[in-house]
């Protein structure tokens, strides 16, 4: 059993921070155990995951965080590693309750594993978050290439000389990080003066903090909103490195055109690709959940909802496939789970056909009815 049965929404937060975990791998940012993410899930609490016991001794956070008392954090383990997390996110993570002394947190589920090294900053933070009336949920810390090695020339650690070079490579980045890239000064890593400095960064009015010569970190309502604003601006450091090692200083935007960026309608927020069984009844893999690839977006779904309801909701998401495809394609994979073996699982997925609609928003935009092969299931549209 896990604590994530028949929750949708609590399996949705979760499986959203192993679609992340899955992109920071691919992109090289989470070399072996490197980069965190915690979340905030206390709103998809109830009565019976607040009775549930404690399955680890109580531990020391090293701070007192008196907005944090009773609130509850799916967090990645110390020591484990995105590309595991994206694919087991209960066998490499955890959900951890802070106890009343606001000094300490139990873990609760699924397994004892101890939450990462960096927990203290990052429940600094959302401490700080709370205090503040901010909506933010979300934190991710991660070590991407470019930004970091941008972060190793001094003139670019002056208040917001990096903000304005990065702006002003391509219009999206100024459209989805209006607030820039705020910078920390080179501290010890998982220290609480980072902590701190941090907090301040987010205080003067910035969701994404560059730590010098270490790694980014993010804050935003939900994962993957803490993800798109590092993907935006190492986009935009990648623009300016490209540039610089074809042998000019790129232009970039004017500040005129920045400003025009500036008083634009802000873009919509992520919208995740949801699936959906055309059918009533159980689908016919039995409730064993799948890795799907949609236009380069990573899902494991499962049938997280009774029998009679045609929804199913996202368990996990992962990249499982050696190679991303060349055009849009649905592609879906068998993983291990439980309580179905994976040969098990493979055995009916292989019999079974799919009858399912994809959609991205509300309309659908293609319907799949095949039969699977043992595997793996490929259709291009």
């Amino acid at each position: 059993m896990s604590i994530l049965d028949n929750r949708p929404g609590l399996a949705k937060q979760v499986g959203d921070v192993a679609e992340v975990a899955g992109y920071l791998w691919q992109k090289g940012w989470a070399e072996r155990n490197g980069g965190n993410i915690t979340v905030n899930i206390t709103e998809h609490v109830d009565d019976a995951i607040k009775a549930m016991p404690a399955i680890a001794p109580k531990t020391p956070i090293g701070l007192t965080l008196p907005n944090l008392k009773g609130c509850y954090f799916y967090c990645k383990g110390t020591n484990r590693r995105m590309r595991d997390l994206a694919r087991w996110p209960m066998q490499n993570g955890s959900v951890i309750r802070i106890c009343d002394d606001c000094a300490h947190y139990e873990i609760i589920a699924d397994e004892p594993v101890k939450p990462t090294s960096e927990l203290p900053s990052h429940l600094a933070v959302h401490n700080y978050l709370i205090d503040k009336g901010s909506t933010y949920k979300a934190s991710v810390h991660t070590h991407p290439i470019e930004l970091v090695a941008m972060s190793h020339n001094p003139e670019f650690l002056k208040k917001d000389v990096l903000s304005n070079i990065l702006w002003s490579m391509i219009p999206e980045t100024k459209a989805f990080c209006p607030r820039g890239l705020g910078i920390v000064p080179y501290m010890l890593p998982s220290s609480n003066e980072l902590a701190e400095a941090t907090i301040k960064a987010i205080d003067d009015d910035y969701d994404v903090v560059m730590w010098e010569k270490h790694g980014v970190f993010s804050v935003a309502d939900d994962v993957l909103e803490a993800f798109d604003m590092i993907d935006v601006l190492t986009k935009s450091a990648d623009i300016y490195m490209d540039a610089r090692a074809m042998g000019f200083i790129p232009d970039g935007m004017s500040e005129t055109q920045m400003k025009e960026m500036t008083a634009a309608p802000p873009p919509p927020k992520n919208q995740n690709t949801m699936i959906k069984n055309s059918q009533p009844g159980p689908p016919p893999w039995g409730g064993a959940p799948v890795c799907v690839i949609h236009s380069y977006r990573m899902m494991n779904f499962a049938c997280s909802q009774p029998p009679t309801l045609t929804t199913y909701t996202p368990l996990a998401r992962c990249p499982t496939l050696s190679e991303m495809p060349d055009s849009p394609a649905l592609m879906v994979s068998v993983i291990a789970c439980e309580p179905l073996a994976a040969t098990t699982a493979t055995a009916r997925l292989a019999s079974a056909t799919l009858p399912s609609v994809i959609s991205t928003g509300t309309e659908p935009s293609v319907t799949v009815g095949r039969t699977l092969s043992p595997m793996t299931f490929s259709a291009t549209f």
